[in-house]
């Protein structure tokens, strides 16, 4: 009985799971759709607008490049080796660690938002919200479209005003 386990469950389990990925030009598409609903909304609902926004480059963030912009908002990807180099020459920044969840008909975007400032000693870094944008994607029509967004605010600051 224990033979028959490892040699035709085991590898059921293996082979089972599911190896869905999006083409990089398509995820491209995905992150540059929800960085642009998330400047939009800013824009619309709390009047905030950006000229430059800085995103991590971490460890659940695709090999992609972005746009330079997006939306007129410059888009620049930082390591964190990077953003300590930016401190060097800014007092502050808009900071946002992004990350996906692709299916085959759903994509799933969350974005968490820093603000960080540098003061003597250390360097700051607030959180501010989270956005969350998802959208159904057409693999036959290759087109994205917005199901729903909202921001959670589970973080003590001037922006939990919930409404």
């Amino acid at each position: 009985m224990k033979i028959f386990f490892t040699l035709f469950i085991f590898p059921a389990f293996a082979f089972c799971q599911s190896t869905f990925v999006l083409p990089k030009d398509v995820q491209v598409k995905g992150y540059t759709l929800a960085i642009g609903e998330y400047i939009k909304t800013m824009q619309t609902k709390n009047k905030t607008s950006f000229d430059t926004l800085f995103f991590g480059k971490h460890e659940d963030f695709p090999d992609i490049t972005l746009p330079v912009e997006i939306e007129n908002t410059k888009i620049i990807v930082l390591t964190n080796a990077d953003a300590e180099k930016k401190y060097a020459i800014r007092r502050s920044i808009t900071y946002i660690n992004m990350v996906a969840d692709f299916t085959k008909d759903v994509c799933l975007f969350k974005l968490i938002v820093f603000k960080t400032e540098k003061v003597p000693e250390k360097i700051n870094w607030w959180p501010l919200h989270v956005y969350n944008v998802d959208f159904n994607y057409s693999l036959n029509t290759k087109v994205f479209t917005k199901e729903t967004s909202n921001f959670e605010y589970p973080y003590s600051n001037k922006y939990t005003d919930k409404k």
